[in-house]
């Protein structure tokens, strides 16, 4: 997997539709200090989900639109499109290339498409997630960074190469999924609170408690999960996440029904 290609207009000082054709293995970009090279980069880190706007050189997202010059009026939005050779699959798409590509509009509506299709900024952050891309950029090493790592505590360098490998996400993602697990297991104390009270329809009374007892089998669910998780590190991220997601969308479904049908009691 390589970057085959950038296209950019309207984004900073590039006003006209600019591509550049990059020809693997080696690239080099070249030019005098102000020739936009830096902004090269900023195009590129904005398409893949940038949001931090002192990483991009930026007041504002506007800011990234050109404002215009002495010769050249402003122009309504920025675009910028980045095309990667998909060699082996990385994204896991079936597709020789994948295409992504970020706009932003005068009147702050923006656009995330891939493949030309209009997605979510979380679908363009999973899609880049299998191939490193999506954490915090790790692949863009600045002035100085590399001294940075080198005088990292322990612990901070240990945090790195998680977040670098995936798993700080995975932890977050843990993490998330646990709160909602939480929750979902309050209001099932408040279910088994009214299953106490009711005096009437025993059988009804069983079918909840026994689906409050499936409770217990979705955190076992969890912990496999979170086991495996360990196991494959950043080499399943993505699968083991939609799978993660999916039985968590099963419990939360299934507790939801029992305690809607409490409640229309």
């Amino acid at each position: 997997m390589y970057l085959k290609s950038l296209h950019i207009q309207g984004f900073k000082t590039f006003e006209q539709s600019t591509t550049l054709e990059l020809s693997y293995p080696v690239i080099a970009i070249v030019g005098p200090n102000g020739s936009g090279k830096s902004n090269l980069v900023d195009a590129l880190r904005w398409t893949l989900c940038e949001q931090n706007l002192r990483t991009l050189r930026a007041r504002s997202m506007l800011d990234l639109i050109f404002a215009g010059s002495a010769t050249r009026h402003p122009v309504n939005y920025a675009e910028a499109e980045v095309v990667f050779n998909n060699e082996g699959d990385v994204f896991g798409t079936g597709t020789d290339t994948v295409t992504v590509a970020r706009r932003i509009f005068r009147s702050r509506e923006s656009d995330f498409l891939i493949e030309g299709n209009d997605v979510q900024l979380r679908d363009v952050e999973e899609l880049l997630t299998s191939t490193g891309l999506g954490f915090r950029h790790y692949p863009f090493i600045g002035q100085g960074e590399m001294s940075r790592i080198f005088t990292m505590k322990p612990e901070e360098r240990k945090g790195l190469f998680e977040e670098v490998a995936g798993i700080a996400e995975y932890k977050q993602r843990k993490r998330d999924t646990l709160v909602k697990l939480e929750e979902t297991r309050v209001n099932i104390a408040r279910v088994e609170d009214l299953l106490a009270e009711l005096n009437g329809n025993y059988a009804h009374l069983g079918l909840q408690a026994a689906a409050a007892r499936e409770y217990v089998g979705y955190q076992s669910r969890l912990r496999d999960l979170d086991m495996d998780i360990a196991h494959a590190r950043y080499l399943s991220v993505r699968r083991e996440q939609e799978r993660a997601t999916a039985r968590l969308a099963e419990a939360q479904e299934k507790m939801a029904e029992v305690i809607t049908s409490l409640n229309s009691r």
